[in-house]
């Protein structure tokens, strides 16, 4: 079984069982902010499964309808989990607005153990996912380990909440569930924007531009560095460029030097799926600036 899909797997039967005790932890121990956090780990749950889904569907080899592969089902499903997540903060916003003005009872003792007892486990979860997405370069996994650090974060919050409420302060279980709220918008709109962004083709990852201008430089490979493009789909990154070549070169030639750059980048750079490359005919090649 694929690394990604076992810890998505493991993730979120965990999940399951976390959100059940949580929200019962809460109605029983009388906590606003329990159950909202409870509720955030119940979303955790639906945004595994797409996760999962989409890891099946980005594995899928290229076909004639899709000639670059489907890596951008993992952009477009982190894309669906940063709007649960700010979909899910706007509600438990409004239970935290409501316990402020509603809550007069001390929660259980029980809440506060919950919520240590949370922190403990999704800070495991975010660090497992974080550790695959990483070693996978998947967006999805990563956004997913994101989710989970949200869940992390929204339980310190509620266990900051629970503890003024024990001492006289019941206010502050309502402000607990209101600063889960806030930092789940937050991470869900990152993760939005972060997705948006691949899914325009916005060119910011520099590492890679920088790997295949040093590849061309060392090759003696005149690049057009304006007219470098990096498309993200995935885990892949694919790149199109121009590079000059005497004008006086036949065409053999010209091609052997193109496929020679391209397989060198291919195989020097680890996420770069594929190269298309332009040759520009010049009569007399630059000197390239020291």
């Amino acid at each position: 079984m694929d690394l990604g899909i076992k810890v998505s797997l493991i993730t979120m039967i965990s999940n399951i069982v976390l959100a059940v005790y949580k929200v019962y932890v809460g109605l029983i121990g009388k906590s606003t902010a329990m159950i909202a956090d409870g509720i955030h780990t119940l979303s955790d749950v639906f945004t595994t499964l797409i996760v999962l889904i989409a890891l099946k569907i980005a594995k899928k080899p290229a076909d004639k309808e899709h000639p670059y592969g489907h890596g951008r089902a993992e952009s477009i499903a982190a894309k669906i989990l940063g709007l649960i997540l700010m979909g899910v903060s706007l509600q438990l916003f409004k239970s935290g607005i409501s316990g402020i003005f509603t809550n007069k009872n001390a929660p259980a003792i029980t809440t506060l153990w919950a919520a240590i007892f949370s922190i403990i486990i999704k800070e495991i979860m975010y660090q497992a996912t974080a550790y695959v997405g990483r070693m996978k370069n998947s967006s999805a996994l990563m956004a997913d380990a994101l989710h989970h650090r949200s869940d992390a974060f929204s339980s310190i919050g509620t266990l900051i909440g629970i503890l003024g409420a024990r001492i006289g302060l019941y206010f502050m279980d309502g402000v607990g569930a209101l600063v889960v709220a806030l930092l789940i918008f937050k991470m869900g709109f990152e993760i939005w924007k972060s997705t948006v962004e691949e899914l325009m083709d916005t060119q910011k990852d520099e590492g890679i531009r920088e790997k295949i201008i040093s590849v061309c430089q060392r090759e003696k490979v005149m690049l057009n560095k304006d007219l470098l493009r990096l498309r993200h789909y995935g885990n892949l990154v694919f790149a199109e460029m121009t590079i000059n070549v005497q004008a006086s070169v036949s065409v053999e030639k010209g091609h052997e030097i193109a496929e020679n750059i391209r397989n060198q980048l291919i195989t020097e750079i680890n996420p770069l799926g594929d190269v298309i490359i332009h040759i520009d005919p010049v009569i007399k090649i630059p000197m390239e600036d020291s």
